[in-house]
C-alpha cells in the first residue's frame, strides 16, 4: 500500500497547470478533502463531477485533478 506524498501531488499539480489562490495548503487540502469524500464511499467520477460543479474548473481537470490526488495523496483508495 502507497503512502501520501505532499511534494509529488505539488509538482504533478504544476506539471498539470493547476494552481490555488490559497497557495499550496489550499491545494493539497483539497486534495485531502477529495481523498475523503472517496474513503467514505463517494466514486472518483462523482468526486470530479461535484468538483467540477463547485469550481473553475472544467470537466477534463476536474477529473484530472482527482486522478492526481488519488495516486499522490490517497493510493490505497486507487
Amino acid at each position: 500500500m502507497g503512502r501520501a506524498d505532499e511534494y509529488s501531488f505539488l509538482e504533478d499539480m504544476e506539471a498539470a497547470g493547476f494552481s490555488n489562490e490559497g497557495g499550496n495548503g489550499a491545494e493539497i487540502g483539497l486534495g485531502y478533502h477529495i481523498c475523503g469524500e472517496i474513503a467514505a464511499g463517494t466514486s472518483p467520477v462523482q468526486a470530479a463531477r461535484e468538483l467540477w460543479l463547485n469550481s473553475k474548473l472544467n470537466e477534463f481537470e476536474a477529473a484530472q485533478f482527482v486522478r492526481i490526488a488519488i495516486r499522490d495523496l490517497c493510493p490505497e483508495n486507487v
